[in-house]
């Protein structure tokens, strides 16, 4: 279709084996140039700020519309109109342009839910979100395999998705509970572990954040596995604390040692007071043997 008196823009073949210039329509007919090439539009059109912000209130059909024009191709734009609207209609009007379900889980989690580990499985599962009830269907989209040592599992899915569920069940992070919507990170330090709160806190510094005021607007909660904060109290134990469990320690250990020693003599001397009566009354050596629980005795 050619339109009279409108300024066509012409693609031209980038690897320039074309005899001439084509017209809009011509480039989508043929699809790549006759050497192989691509066709590339001649003018590149500029849109100035009001213009881009212009679009944006557009719905998504004429927004393309508009674009396809600003190249002058050579098509009516009522035309054009038409084309895109069939092409989009309301498919792309949502508020997050182009919704997301996809979500990622491990093997565990998927076996719990009953779902095959493939590509593109979709599923429906319901859970809470602050104390509200929610359903949602999901499209699978990877897995990876689940770790014994680890005690919590986690079902990924995009930002965008975690967004409209929190818009649907009316939360505003972080929730009632505290901590929904909000925002986890896990810092693997190459120092080791020895100063994890401290060097936390200096990261937080460096980046213009704090961990101590909870109210303020820099504040970032944290918080040290506990796994590690064995290897911490070298570090966070004061001197006279130290001494005082040192002591304590060593005064239980001195007070069982005299428990047993004291109860071990007071045996031994009941015993050597038996036998010594038992051989003043004149019983043979090799009856106080038979008498022993030992089978021998020695007595001065």
């Amino acid at each position: 279709m050619k339109v009279q008196d409108m300024a066509q823009n012409l693609y031209s073949d980038t690897r320039g084996q074309s005899e001439r210039p084509v017209t809009f329509t011509e480039a989508v007919i043929d699809g790549l140039a006759a050497g192989g090439g691509l066709y590339v539009p001649e003018r590149i059109p500029e849109l100035s700020l009001d213009e881009i912000g212009a679009l944006a209130e557009l719905p998504y059909a004429q927004r393309a519309a508009r674009i396809y024009r600003a190249f002058d191709v050579d098509l009516p734009a009522e035309t054009v109109e038409a084309l895109m609207a069939q092409a989009y209609g309301d498919n792309f009007d949502d508020e997050r342009i182009c919704p997301i379900t996809s979500l990622s889980a491990d093997t565990h989690v998927l076996e719990l839910l009953g779902v095959e580990p493939e590509i593109g499985a979709r599923f429906t599962i319901s859970f809470d979100v602050d104390g509200h009830t929610t359903t949602q269907t999901f499209t699978l989209c990877g897995w990876w395999e689940y770790d014994e040592a680890i005690v919590a599992n986690h079902i990924l899915i995009p930002e965008s998705r975690a967004d409209a569920i929190l818009d649907e069940a009316g939360t505003v992070p972080p929730g009632e509970d505290g901590m929904t919507g909000s925002w986890n990170l896990d810092v693997m330090l190459k120092s080791g572990s020895r100063h994890i709160a401290n060097d936390i806190a200096q990261i937080l510094e460096s980046h213009g954040y704090q961990d101590q005021s909870a109210g303020a607007p820099d504040y970032i909660h944290t918080g040290v596995n506990w796994g590690y904060t064995g290897a911490q109290l070298s570090d966070n134990l004061d001197p006279s604390v130290v001494i005082a469990v040192a002591a304590m320690l060593l005064l239980i250990i001195f007070t069982g040692y005299l428990i047993i020693y004291n109860v071990f003599q007071i045996s031994v001397t009941n015993d050597i007071r038996f036998y010594g009566l038992l051989k003043t009354i004149g019983t043979t050596p090799r009856q106080l043997r038979r008498a022993s629980p030992w089978g021998w005795c020695w007595v001065g």
